[in-house]
């Protein structure tokens, strides 16, 4: 039943792997804690005791990911990492923390919700004190710092379109408004915008039931959900109050529920920080939703 669960119940005592029979351990031990690592990445400094892990890194800079799950679009450049992501579709998740009565699809998954009851924040921003539970939540903050949208009449830089929109707006005494992606001009931004459409017809994920064309397909599942699904995944946890957009339900618990902690609407527990909260809802919950949530913030 082990191999049809995918549960790895030995464990290698040097490192994370773990194996669904103890001669997997064994083979691991000889291949890769002997001592000696005669293969070497010939472009950066990873050294492994066999090809076969050299072969694995690899894929680290070519971006190579041939390992597909037969159910949804993931794709990994390894074939652990896609045994854990089955037990996403099998509804399996061994790793049960003590402190409560979540539970989760790999160890790496437990370690981080641990961090949500110890606050321990290892991941430190290299760029303010910033410092993240999780690679996941640095990686969402060091947008903060990324300079996506630079205006061409002066000097100012965001990393979020509204905040663009509205300084390209200051531009009113004859400056030209510029295309970000092109030489494209015009006294009237408006006509930029509609312009700066033909940069993004690229969406190959198509809706059956209208129009729409989205560029990821993860965009047109929310799409789905959304507009003919009538769905309102963004609930509330303190009122009935819901919604389409993370940002909507943002700002109502700020207008509303200031004084109070914010709450997971499908565990109940109780947070104080929002990114705190969207992390936690990442790991425990609906991706789909939370990858939405982070293209909405």
């Amino acid at each position: 039943m082990i191999v049809h669960t995918g549960d790895k119940p030995f464990k290698c005592k040097e490192c994370n792997y773990s194996g669904s029979t103890s001669s997997a351990i064994k083979r691991h031990q000889s291949s890769m804690h002997t001592g000696e690592k005669f293969h070497t990445c010939n472009q950066c400094e990873f050294s492994a005791a066999s090809s076969s892990a050299l072969q694995s890194h690899m894929r680290v800079h070519t971006g190579e990911k041939p390992y597909r799950c037969d159910q949804c679009d993931y794709c990994t450049s390894n074939s652990s990492s896609l045994t854990i992501h089955k037990r996403i579709h099998l509804g399996i998740k061994p790793y049960k923390c003590k402190l409560c009565n979540l539970s989760f699809v790999s160890s790496s998954r437990l370690t981080a919700h641990k961090r949500v009851h110890t606050g321990v924040k290892p991941h430190q921003c290299p760029k303010c004190d910033y410092a993240g539970k999780t690679v996941s939540a640095l990686k969402a903050h060091l947008k903060v710092h990324k300079s996506d949208y630079v205006c061409k009449i002066c000097s100012f830089n965001t990393p979020h379109f509204y905040d663009f929109k509205n300084h390209m707006t200051t531009h009113k005494n004859g400056e030209l408004f510029k295309c970000m992606h092109c030489d494209f001009s015009s006294d009237k931004i408006k006509k930029v915008k509609n312009h700066a459409l033909i940069h993004y017809r690229d969406k190959p994920f198509k809706c059956k039931l209208c129009m729409y064309s989205a560029s990821k397909s993860i965009t047109l599942k929310y799409h789905m959900m959304v507009l003919h699904a009538g769905l309102k995944p963004f609930k509330c946890a303190s009122c009935n109050f819901n919604c389409t957009k993370f940002s909507v339900l943002k700002t109502h618990i700020k207008k509303m529920h200031s004084k109070q902690k914010l709450k997971c609407s499908d565990c109940h527990m109780l947070f104080t920080e929002f990114d705190v909260l969207r992390e936690h809802i990442r790991i425990n919950h609906n991706e789909i939703i939370f990858k939405t949530l982070m293209e909405a913030v």
